[in-house]
């Protein structure tokens, strides 16, 4: 059931960081960041996956609630530097914690942005650090519902006008607002989580040439997900 996800997965991206480390935060322009609309083959194209093993991402659903046609349900991600390289990667927006090259894809699942992506946010430019033997985690957020090519629109345009996050919204409150919306169907289908990040080698970690907001690799993790029958 798994096996077209997993087969995306294999040849897309993701990866892990954490605390600011002894490097400089980056400067680049933050329009230079892929848009998070853009379907991940587009934004892992050209990356190596998993270049570097010691970088270790694990995500787990952490609800214990039944996920029903149109609920929203959040993902653990915990990623974790076990080598002895510096894995760096985009947060963006000073103001942001969950960083912007973190995110989801879904077979059959709508990824949200971060809440605290949304709204006012500071106009720098952040670049983090995950240090070896540091680790961080973050919660994604997904819904069941069937992914829309206009969700991220409609997630700014919710938050900016009435200041409401989408997937606070429940299913018969989001078919009304947004009537083409399509729920899940019941089943079991995967989440899948992606970090986009750079590895620094000790050696040149001085070394002014090397952009360290660009990617090099990623990681991934795909987490199943059981869409319940919902009750008559």
């Amino acid at each position: 059931m798994f096996k077209k996800l997993i087969l995306l997965i294999a040849t897309l991206a993701l990866a892990g960081c954490a605390t600011t480390g002894s490097l400089p935060p980056s400067s680049q322009p933050a329009d230079a960041l892929p848009e998070p609309d853009m379907p991940i083959s587009e934004r892992t194209e050209g990356l190596e996956p998993d270049a570097y093993d010691g970088l270790k991402l694990t995500a787990e659903l952490i609800t214990e609630k039944p996920i029903l046609p149109g609920d929203a349900f959040e993902v653990r991600v915990d990623l974790e530097n076990t080598g002895d390289k510096t894995v760096a990667y985009v947060q963006g927006s000073g103001s942001w914690r969950t960083p912007q090259n973190l995110f989801g894809e879904g077979e059959h699942l709508q990824y949200v942005l971060p809440r605290d992506n949304l709204g006012i946010a500071t106009m720098d430019f952040v670049v983090q650090f995950l240090e070896p033997g540091e680790s961080k985690s973050f919660n994604l957020t997904f819904m069941a519902i069937e992914p829309s090519a206009d969700f991220v629109e409609r997630t700014h345009e919710l938050f900016y006008e009435s200041d409401i996050y989408i997937a606070d919204m429940s299913w018969a409150e989001l078919q009304e607002t947004f009537p083409d919306l399509i729920a899940t169907q019941p089943g079991v289908h995967g989440a899948g989580v992606f970090l986009l990040y750079s590895i620094l080698d000790p050696d040149a970690a001085d070394d002014v040439s090397v952009d360290i907001s660009v990617p090099t690799t990623f990681a991934q993790a795909l987490v199943p997900v059981t869409i319940d029958q919902e009750a008559a």
